[in-house]
């Protein structure tokens, strides 16, 4: 929700942004807060988040400079859950950005038909071109 942007720093002093997503299901309108965190691992993602709700700005600059401009102007899909955080339970809010997966440690598919036919004991399969799934 424009306006609804804070600015601050997680207990783990990571930059992070909090946002009040209105949410309109069945003609009732709920509040919740997503948060966007802006470590090392998870600013790609937050700055994903950011682009789905609709901000127009390119780069961490012109947030210093505009804030988050547009992020009002595109409807998401998001994600509610309970959870207990410290002890105490939260409602939490994630947009769900609908992006391609990235695997940790990806390889081309010839590399993997060969680890799974040694996991599955069909190693020497492999070496004649041959492997069958066990099902």
């Amino acid at each position: 929700m424009a306006g609804s942007e804070q600015f601050g720093e997680t207990s783990g002093n990571w930059p992070q942004i909090a946002l009040t997503m209105r949410m309109n299901a069945d003609g009732e309108t709920q509040d919740s807060t997503t948060y966007l965190i802006f470590s090392p691992d998870a600013a790609p993602y937050s700055f994903a988040r950011l682009r789905a709700l609709g901000w127009t700005g390119k780069d961490i600059e012109s947030i210093a400079k505009d804030g988050v401009p547009g992020i009002d102007k595109n409807e998401v899909d998001v994600k509610i859950w309970s959870d207990t955080y410290q002890g105490k339970p939260q409602t939490k809010c994630e947009i769900m950005t609908g992006g391609t997966p990235t695997l940790a440690k990806p390889t081309d598919k010839g590399v993997f038909a060969k680890r799974v036919a040694e996991i599955m004991g069909q190693s020497t399969a492999v070496a004649k071109g041959k492997v069958e799934a066990p099902f």
